[in-house]
């Protein structure tokens, strides 16, 4: 069986992305091969073992010389991600976000999922969240539609990623819950790994998620404190301990980080 990681990515200078991607994505080589997908023009600050795909399809549009940030683009990335390694004789595939890593266990779990999902004729299947803030983890609250079968007929597409895909026209979407059952097969985001400033730069950029989220288009920092402070506010603090990947993201916590409010 052969897995293909496939990562969109914009502009690893920004974001904490500058810190934190690289020992993420590397951790996924324990799973299978990285495929990235640029969505930026800037050079990626690091080298890391993966196939690079970068033309004017992948890239986001200029305006007045700036990249805009569009979702759309990003979900595209994804599908043109699957399709080459569909094309390339991969047989299962993973979409993640550049923060997220995996342990050398978890990934022997994922890989035995994917075997599962085939064995079983399944068109995709679900990974589980869990959080680091800096030494702290959180039990999964969130099941992401981000395994894929390769080699299944069935039409399927990445409409924003991590959160929704259309199967056979259906949408479905990513879960919210509870599922410490499920820490086996979970990923860990370092999304709150961020100080004030790359927090209010990365939500300032993604403002035009306003076709998903009409509401929240144009708000402020305080918003997003607010917005955060909710939904955080349903974690769980887990009593496992961080494993190597874990401390090498603890190694690179900020003082002034976004996520220490949750702690």
């Amino acid at each position: 069986m052969k897995i293909a990681i496939i990562c969109p990515i914009g502009d690893m200078n920004r974001f904490g992305y500058q810190r934190l991607a690289r020992p993420c994505l590397k951790s996924w080589s324990a799973v299978g091969d990285l495929f990235l997908i640029h969505s930026s023009r800037a050079d990626v600050p690091f080298k890391i073992k993966a196939e690079y795909i970068r033309d004017d399809q992948t890239l986001l549009p200029l305006v007045d010389g700036v990249e805009q940030f569009d979702h759309r683009v990003v979900a595209n990335n994804a599908n043109i991600g699957l399709r080459v390694a569909r094309l390339a004789g991969y047989d299962a595939a993973l979409t993640i976000c550049v923060n997220w890593y995996v342990e050398a266990a978890t990934a022997k779990s994922i890989i035995a999922k994917c075997q599962s999902m085939l064995e079983r004729g399944m068109d995709y299947d679900y990974l589980f969240r869990r959080m680091q803030i800096k030494d702290q983890l959180f039990d999964s609250d969130v099941a992401s539609i981000a395994a894929f079968n390769l080699t299944s007929d069935t039409p399927i597409s990445v409409k924003v990623l991590a959160d929704k895909v259309d199967v056979k026209g259906a949408s479905k979407t990513r879960e919210r819950g509870y599922f410490a059952n499920e820490h086996g097969a979970a990923y860990i985001d370092t999304g709150l790994e961020v100080n004030d400033a790359e927090f209010a730069d990365k939500m300032q950029d993604v403002r035009n998620y306003e076709d998903l989220l009409p509401k929240r288009h144009g708000v402020g920092f305080d918003y997003w404190l607010d917005y955060f402070k909710q939904r955080q506010g349903a974690l769980r603090k887990s009593s496992d301990t961080i494993g190597a990947i874990g401390k090498q993201i603890l190694a690179l916590h900020q003082p002034d980080s976004f996520g220490d409010r949750w702690l």
